[in-house]
């Protein structure tokens, strides 16, 4: 888990490269954007970069009153903005020096930050009757923001992701339990909600803490001190540069024809052999090469498709390309990781001819190679739907530099996501100072061996965001839903009681999942529920809403004849076993041995009784990794895990 990492190359771009650039214009981070949500009735950080010693100026068009500052001698500025109550549309204009940018359908309400892992990443398309749930997701009054994935050693400067107006389209890749937290609150609360998720799936816990936060965990102290040593670095390329200079190598080793290389619309391709596209490596000669290949076509447009807007589409390409049509570069996927998506390049009707020569260059790495769509993925289409030429049948091509021979693809130094620390820098410093009415939560499966561990980290974790963003940010969490783990040797239980822990916290509430997981699925379709009990912890916890937002919890235990007593809290409504008596408690003695016990509902309070069990030590409910109890109360919300002893 703590993987070592090889400080041989450095990461891109971050905030102490940025901050040795001066801005020569104004500046502001991804998350203040058209679309957005500002936090109401607070006075919500406005933060950027312009040239350094910039009068700034910001207004809201909701009043006459401008807030004014300076941009430092780094170019960095932050000022505070006075937010009405919640309403909207707005406008909001920051001016610095000579540029300026308004922001327009900005809405005041309520924004909230989700992160975590798969769980809270699990898209609207993929929960619960999705089509229908997209179909009706026609929310103006709600805003989404996705953060793209991203780990950094050093805190990065800004995130990439924008701001979208909840509707059919856009809620389908949205996180599904942000979209459903979101939706009720705005719904219970009749004011704008925004959610910004930022998370990644299969991530551990101490990669989204701070190394500050990380300080007193002297297991991260050997990971930390590697990406310390690489912000300290004197090197000034980055890694954006260093790529560019890559690609220029693979150029310089490009086959040549008369001074010509394969680029070029006029070069003499007549010699080389034929292949039919689409073109996979492993079908052919070229099964066991990993490096460059070239792909060469020459056509004839329609007249009717000459001199308009046009599409080249190639469908996926593994592993990288650069593409040239008639000399010209249009495009490329120059980056690892897109061996999957589909290829579309957009040609301008000044850059349409009839006689057309599309080359392409393609780089694999290892594994499969070549162009991997259907066929009818290949064809060159005009952008307004009017035409489209098929690009499958013969091609040329030509093998180029073997991957052996060029030198090795600069790589980012996080080449991973769990590393400590690295998603605090990409993901959640760069919204650092956001005004966020809270944080919702789901994380914890990729912690599950480390229990004990977990119970101090994630505390730890919610300390070390609230000293980032100055403030105690109410923080609301999901304890992680049943599911078969294999192995599983007791890990499970002792990770959700580890959670549990941190509501020793103030301003913090936890949600239980039991009900409503799959055993056989460790992404249960039922975000919708989630959502909703988020939403319920957060009406009450931060909004003051008499309302019942926990399950039945446990408080006590008391020995009487022939069994136990067992005594809980959260109990509105009275306790309810749905489908027969209360399942899943277990007693042991003191020999340790826990059997299955009777159970049933007195009042407030569950009386159990267990065979062979003559002196009751230790009671436990829901106690093993896909427990799905049946207790309840009568606001329908399950009653918490526990592991209880005299």
């Amino acid at each position: 888990m703590n993987r070592r990492i090889l400080p041989a190359v450095l990461v891109t771009p971050s905030l102490w490269l940025l901050l040795a650039q001066q801005p020569t214009a104004l500046q502001l981070p991804a998350v203040f954007g058209d679309h957005m949500v500002l936090q109401q009735r607070t006075e919500v950080p406005v933060w950027g970069a312009a040239p350094a010693g910039a009068a700034v100026v910001v207004r809201g068009s909701w009043s006459d009153r401008v807030t004014t500052g300076s941009a430092g001698a780094d170019g960095r500025f932050t000022l505070r903005l006075t937010t009405p109550a919640a309403g909207g549309p707005f406008t909001v204009t920051v001016a610095a020096g000579d540029s300026s940018r308004t922001l327009q359908d900005v809405l005041v309400g309520e924004v909230w930050l989700g992160s975590g892992q798969s769980n809270m990443e699990w898209t609207v398309r993929e929960s619960r009757n999705a089509d229908q749930e997209a179909l009706a997701a026609d929310h103006p009054q709600l805003r989404l923001f996705t953060v793209e994935h991203r780990w950094t050693a050093a805190p990065a400067a800004d995130v990439r992701g924008e701001w979208r107006v909840c509707t059919p389209d856009t809620v389908r890749n949205f996180s599904a339990v942000g979209y459903f937290f979101g939706r009720d609150l705005q719904q219970r609360l009749q004011v704008p909600v925004g959610v910004v998720c930022s998370a990644v799936g299969g991530t551990v816990c101490e990669a989204w803490t701070s190394s500050e936060g990380l300080s007193t965990f002297p297991e991260f102290g050997a990971v930390l001190q590697e990406l310390a040593a690489a912000r300290a670095s004197e090197a000034t390329v980055t890694l954006t540069e260093r790529r560019a200079a890559w690609w220029q190598t693979v150029a310089g080793k490009d086959p040549t024809v008369a001074g010509r290389t394969p680029d070029a619309a006029a070069f003499d391709d007549h010699d080389w052999p034929t292949v039919v596209m689409p073109h996979l490596w492993s079908g052919d000669d070229f099964k066991d090469f990993d490096g460059v290949a070239w792909y060469r076509r020459q056509l004839t447009l329609p007249a009717g498709m000459v001199g308009k807007d046009l599409l080249l589409e190639l469908g996926p390409i593994d592993d990288m390309d650069t593409v040239f049509v008639d000399g010209q570069k249009v495009g490329g996927s120059e980056a690892p990781g897109g061996w999957n998506q589909a290829r579309s390049y957009p040609l301008a009707a000044a850059s349409v001819h009839a006689q057309m020569t599309i080359a392409v260059r393609v780089v694999d790495t290892g594994g499969e190679g070549g162009f991997t769509g259907a066929p009818a993925a290949l064809r060159l289409r005009a952008a307004n739907g009017a035409g489209e030429v098929p690009l499958a049948g013969e091609w040329r091509h030509q093998r180029g530099s073997a991957l052996a021979d060029l030198p090795a693809f600069p790589a980012e130094l996080v080449s991973h996501p769990n590393i400590a620390s690295v998603l605090w820098n990409a993901m959640i410093a760069p919204l650092v100072p956001f005004a966020f009415s809270g944080v919702i939560w789901y994380q914890g499966e990729s912690n599950r061996d480390r229990s004990e561990q977990y119970a101090r980290l994630f505390p730890a974790m919610i300390r070390d965001w609230r000293r980032a963003f100055g403030r105690e940010l109410p923080f609301l969490f999901v304890q992680i839903a049943p599911f078969d783990y294999d192995p599983e040797t007791g890990q499970t239980p002792l990770l959700r009681q580890a959670q549990a822990a941190a509501l020793q916290l103030p301003h913090t509430g936890m949600v239980v999942t039991m009900d409503i997981g799959e055993p056989g699925n460790i992404h249960p379709q039922d975000k919708q529920t989630v959502g909703e009990r988020l939403c319920l912890q957060a009406l009450h916890k931060v909004h003051g809403r008499d309302l019942v937002c926990d399950g039945p919890r446990f408080a006590s235990l008391r020995r009487e004849a022939g069994g136990v007593r067992v005594v809980f809290t959260g109990t509105e409504g009275g306790l309810v076993a749905v489908g027969g008596a209360p399942n899943w408690f277990e007693v042991a003695g003191l020999d340790g041995r826990f059997v299955t016990a009777h159970a049933s509902i007195d009042g407030d309070t569950v009386l159990l009784s267990a065979d062979g069990v003559g002196e009751p030590a230790t009671v436990r409910f829901a106690w093993a990794a896909a427990a799905e109890p049946n207790l309840k109360n009568g606001a329908g919300l399950p009653a918490w895990p526990f592991l209880a002893s005299w």
